[in-house]
């Protein structure tokens, strides 16, 4: 599976949002910069939900969707160590 990277940060504050879409998902991790610690995570399914309206994260049914998603994300990260902000 194939995915595109990408970084947001949040004005004001030290989080960075860290995002990863496939051509199914869109997995966010907003990540607190000092501490590396995710704050906060997002998962949509654009087939069903296209402008992304209901966060998946806690839903049960996407907990094995919601693995792969974080298994990619991490690997991602480990290529993208020496970027500036990183994840």
């Amino acid at each position: 599976m194939t995915a595109a990277f990408s970084q947001y940060p949040r004005s004001g504050k030290r989080i960075m949002g860290c995002s990863m879409k496939t051509d199914r998902c869109r997995y966010t991790e907003w990540v607190r910069q000092e501490t590396k610690q995710v704050e906060a995570r997002e998962l949509y399914e654009h087939r069903a939900d296209p402008r992304e309206n209901v966060n998946l994260v806690t839903n049960p049914d996407y907990a094995g969707e919601l693995k792969r998603m974080e298994k990619m994300m991490d690997g991602g990260k480990q290529r993208n160590r020496k970027a500036e902000g990183e994840c």
